[in-house]
């Protein structure tokens, strides 16, 4: 078995490039159906070799230019993302009520279990922090009293009163020590 797909990586990287299209392979049958579209085994007509070919219908392809934008204004949005063929039948409400149950629920002996990581993850360093330092300048300015002026919470805005206010005084004199 390996062999024969060794010899078809070689045929492949030796062909010369031509475009292929559906009308190279003798359709078998149907092997699957998703959101997309259908997948058929296939013969190649020249060589004889047997695929898998998934044929996807245009107006619902997963990922297109519309998908892919660098650029926020031409991306495509939320309510267009929902509506294509991947979300077809989600009911967004009970998704909102967080109403779906998860396919899958890991066993976690404790709150530091991470026996449902591959180890090569779990065995890497743990690093402080991945962000860049911050420059001296910007260090100053931050410890410059950067609470200057506020000392209190508008009680119209805070909906726990005094408390709010003794919270928001005590983070204020730890940030400014």
């Amino acid at each position: 078995m390996e062999q024969k797909v060794q010899e078809q990586l070689q045929r492949l990287s030796t062909s010369p490039a031509k475009p292929v299209g559906v009308k190279d392979f003798q359709f078998l049958k149907v092997v699957g159906i998703g959101g997309y579209g259908k997948v058929y085994q296939v013969r190649e007509k020249s060589g004889n070799h047997v695929y898998a070919l998934k044929i996807i219908r245009k107006t619902e392809r997963p990922i297109d230019a519309k998908h892919l934008q660098d650029e926020i204004r031409k991306r495509m949005g939320l309510e267009e993302l929902k509506t294509t063929a991947f979300f077809r039948g989600t009911d967004w409400q009970k998704m909102k009520e967080q109403g779906y149950l998860p396919p899958y629920i890991p066993s976690v002996l404790n709150d530091e279990d991470v026996s449902n990581f591959e180890p090569c993850f779990t065995d890497m360093p743990a690093e402080e922090s991945p962000v860049k330092k911050p420059s001296e300048k910007v260090k100053k300015t931050i410890t410059e009293n950067v609470f200057a002026g506020f000392d209190s919470v508008a009680q119209s805005t805070s909906k726990l009163g005094k408390a709010s206010k003794r919270i928001f005084q005590a983070c204020v004199q730890k940030f400014n020590k």
